[in-house]
């Protein structure tokens, strides 16, 4: 996937991590004309700085622009490759 940034804050992003990402939003370039290629992904990986939080501290944001619509999430989890 040539159209993919991502972006770690508070923690290293690992050649795994960085594989696993990949695989995850290449399956998304089938509802993109042009089998996703002009269309650009954006994944900001993350960890929730409060010392003090437990429970879902890892969080994965993606925003995916395409020539006719504008796509985002985000979500929590206590694993980053769940989230």
């Amino acid at each position: 996937m040539k159209n993919l940034s991502i972006l770690c804050k508070d923690f290293d992003l690992t050649d795994a991590i960085k594989l696993y990402a990949t695989e995850k939003l290449s399956a998304l370039n089938k509802y993109f004309p042009n089998n996703g290629s002009e269309a650009s992904f954006n994944l900001r990986l993350g960890k929730v700085t409060q010392s003090q939080h437990s429970g879902k501290i890892y969080y994965a944001e993606v925003s995916i622009k395409s020539p006719e619509k504008n796509f985002g999430a985000l979500v929590e989890s206590d694993d980053i490759y769940s989230a």
